[in-house]
């Protein structure tokens, strides 16, 4: 249900689009008392999977649509499967903010 609700929340933006924490949890837990644990994690998947950007602090960018019939455990295999997780966070965090996601 959670994953559900994360999708349709990061797919209601538009690519290029800034999205805040406080606006992602707020969302998420609108359907039920979620922890803040479960989706900071998923967050981390889709950053690591190329589907959202840190933008800054508590601040993310929409970079593509979230297929609708990605599950779970196909984010963690984008996000991890192919590299390792340092490799993949020194990638990430090497690439330079983009100038052209609305403030």
């Amino acid at each position: 249900m959670i994953w559900k609700n994360i999708k349709d929340f990061f797919n209601s933006f538009n690519r290029n689009t800034i999205v805040t924490r406080k606006q992602y949890l707020l969302a998420i837990n609108q359907s039920g008392r979620v922890g803040y644990t479960t989706p900071d994690v998923i967050r981390r998947y889709l950053t690591l999977g190329g589907y959202l950007r840190v933008m800054g602090r508590g601040r993310f960018g929409i970079v593509r649509e979230i297929p609708s019939g990605l599950t779970l455990n196909q984010l963690r295999r984008d996000a991890y499967g192919r590299k390792s997780k340092k490799e993949l966070e020194k990638e990430f965090a090497s690439r330079p903010y983009d100038e052209d996601f609305e403030r």
